[in-house]
């Protein structure tokens, strides 16, 4: 899935966003907003990429915090939502932690006065829906510790059932 690259259009089509509203976001927040472009080619997102716009819109459009405000710490949280085990493990949670008025900072714990909790699973979900594809199953196998009966030694000769 690494290799899958998705353009604006993808985009605004799973968020159904405007282009000049996509272009806004794109302008203000980082690290979009320092990304070179080049004239008459379209930007490549990644699939993580899509997952970091879907919580953009959740927090905007879901619980009305500005973009300007989403800003100040979307480096971050686009860093989170890329890290390895976000593919991996969709179902850990995501922490925006306000430390005072005009610092917000990304966590996997709560931290400060007021902390959002986000559940990336409903967005990643979306994700892979829109693109054709289901949630990894991985997370789903009991791969914990299992306790297991001890081999008897007469019963087994060098890992082998003794006939």
């Amino acid at each position: 899935m690494a290799g899958l690259q998705f353009t604006a259009v993808h985009v605004r089509g799973l968020l159904g966003l405007t282009r000049t509203d996509f272009q806004r976001w794109l302008n203000v927040l980082p690290p979009f907003d320092q990304a070179p472009t080049q004239v008459r080619t379209a930007r490549r997102f990644a699939i993580t990429d899509l997952a970091f716009f879907s919580l953009i819109a959740l927090l905007h459009r879901g619980l009305g915090l500005p973009v300007t405000t989403i800003a100040r710490f979307s480096a971050s949280l686009h860093d989170q939502v890329n890290r390895p085990s976000s593919l991996s493990s969709p179902a850990a949670r995501l922490f925006l932690n306000r430390i005072n008025d005009d610092v917000w900072e990304v966590a996997l714990e709560p931290a400060g006065g007021v902390s959002i909790s986000i559940d990336p699973e409903p967005i990643w979900k979306d994700v892979y829906g829109f693109i054709g594809l289901q949630m990894p199953v991985q997370r789903e196998l009991a791969l914990g510790l299992v306790s297991v009966n001890p081999l008897s030694v007469r019963d087994h000769v060098r890992g082998r059932r003794a006939s």
